[in-house]
């Protein structure tokens, strides 16, 4: 029973690294969004429209306000899609230490 047991941990263990690998990559996928730069180029052009077509700074501040708000809202979306990722490897690694647990009892025993 022993053996199966620290199969069954080596398995896990693999699987554990393999999560591991995948939430970097999940990570550095998410942090694309950092250096997006869309947004800020698409308002800084709607300044100088408006300030070529005597539209008051100030009147247009608070839309862009609006527009940095969502992008953050998004940014902070975007890098919430490792949660599964970190979830599943913190299930595999769990299973792993009870099996261990399990492990080291049977060891008593014998």
């Amino acid at each position: 029973m022993s053996n199966n047991i620290k199969e069954r941990i080596d398995l896990l263990d693999d699987r554990s690294f393999d999560m591991e690998c995948v939430i970097r990559d999940v990570n550095s996928e998410t942090k694309a969004i950092k250096y997006n730069d869309a947004p800020s180029n698409i308002y800084m052009k709607i300044q100088s429209l408006a300030e070529d077509n005597g539209i008051d700074e100030k009147e247009l501040e608070w839309k862009i306000d609006e527009v940095r708000e969502a992008v953050n809202k998004l940014e902070s979306a975007i890098y919430n899609l490792v949660e599964p990722f970190e979830d599943k490897k913190r299930d595999i690694d769990n299973e792993k230490d009870e099996l261990e647990w399990e492990l080291e009892d049977t060891a008593w025993v014998v």
